[in-house]
């Protein structure tokens, strides 16, 4: 896979383009030496994204049937309100609680 720096691929972003949409090809975009992004032909993100929709299926699929099992518990709207407020001390531990290595929250 080839790298480019953001300099480079601001340069060369048309011909970088046709490579990846006619030929497959990928591309990481470096920064400062950091890989940043990707240029990936869009069938690769969107099997990508149909990964990402399943996997969290999964998780949501698990997420209930943890609870229905009574291994965790639902948090009401006001305790969540409240322990994500500036101040508050938080949602009492979850043990069953999973969250999906390298998703990030939005942020508003």
């Amino acid at each position: 896979m080839e790298r480019l720096t953001a300099v480079e691929a601001r340069k060369r972003l048309p011909e970088a383009v046709q490579r990846v949409a006619y030929g497959g090809e990928r591309f990481i975009v470096t920064v400062h030496g950091t890989d940043r992004a990707a240029l990936v032909p869009i069938a690769d993100l969107h099997a990508l994204e149909r990964y990402e929709d399943d996997e969290d299926a999964r998780l949501g699929e698990q997420a209930l049937a943890d609870y229905e099992a009574g291994r965790t518990r639902a948090y009401s709207l006001d305790e969540a309100a409240t322990a994500l407020s500036l101040g508050g001390e938080g949602l009492p531990a979850d043990p069953g609680a999973t969250r999906r290595p390298g998703r990030r929250a939005a942020r508003g």
